[in-house]
């Protein structure tokens, strides 16, 4: 696969994850967006593989449509050693079951598509997947559990992804609200990634800002960083 051709891929892959409420996690919660109400996100993200280098910028808008249901659309542009492409993706996430009170187990499902351009080509599909979403409060904490299936539409092979994160409660400190957070995450096609975080409640239930390095479990480690914003309006 040329490297301007992989570019477009990984950013598709970057729109794909709807994430809204879990960022900067790769795994999603079963959070679902309240009717009427909507989520901004922004987001700069660097990754490194030995000496190459590739910058992301992106955004994604996503409300609730009622019935327990929300929907968003992203996009993303990314530059890389040997140009630059675009992704957007549309997204959906349903509540599926919730124990009682509001802090209990529940289960949600996920979905999403996404197409890319490279440089000097032109629009298509790229990629599609589905997830099976848990959340389970623990003391303190909360547990995120993922596992779906994934399929490449430009040849590549389809694959189960899974993730499995921690997210600790926010701890007050100088006005501010902070929540670290740790994850494995990967596919059984490829190596395992390990990330940590934290996010930052700047206006509670409003305005939450995050940083997160995740690094590849593999012989030549990619890394990256990633940090970013979430408005809730």
């Amino acid at each position: 696969m040329p490297f301007v051709r992989a570019i477009a891929a990984a950013m598709v892959a970057v729109c794909l994850q709807p994430a809204w409420a879990a960022r900067p996690l790769a795994t999603d919660d079963t959070g679902v967006i309240g009717s009427g109400d909507c989520e901004f996100e922004a987001s700069r993200t660097v990754a490194r593989l030995g000496v190459d280098r590739t910058g992301e910028t992106g955004a994604a808008l996503a409300c609730g449509v009622g019935f327990g249901t929300q929907l968003g659309l992203g996009y993303g542009q990314a530059r890389g050693p040997e140009g630059r492409a675009r992704g957007v993706a549309l997204t959906a996430k349903a509540g599926l079951w919730s124990g009682a009170g509001d802090d209990a187990p529940s289960l949600a499902v996920s979905g999403a598509v996404g197409w890319g351009r490279a440089a000097g080509q032109s629009w298509e599909r790229e990629a599609s997947e589905v997830r099976l979403l848990g959340t389970w409060p623990v003391r303190h904490a909360f547990i995120h559990a993922n596992l779906g299936h994934a399929r490449s539409h430009t040849g590549g092979p389809k694959a189960t992804v899974w993730g499995l994160a921690l997210e600790h409660q926010p701890a007050q400190l100088a006005g501010l609200g902070w929540a670290p957070l740790v994850e494995v995450y990967g596919d059984d096609r490829g190596d395992r990634w390990v990330n940590f975080g934290v996010r930052t409640t700047v206006w509670p239930d409003r305005l939450f800002v995050d940083l997160a390095h995740a690094r590849q479990q593999a012989p030549d480690k990619a890394r990256v960083w990633n940090a970013g914003l979430r408005l809730a309006f």
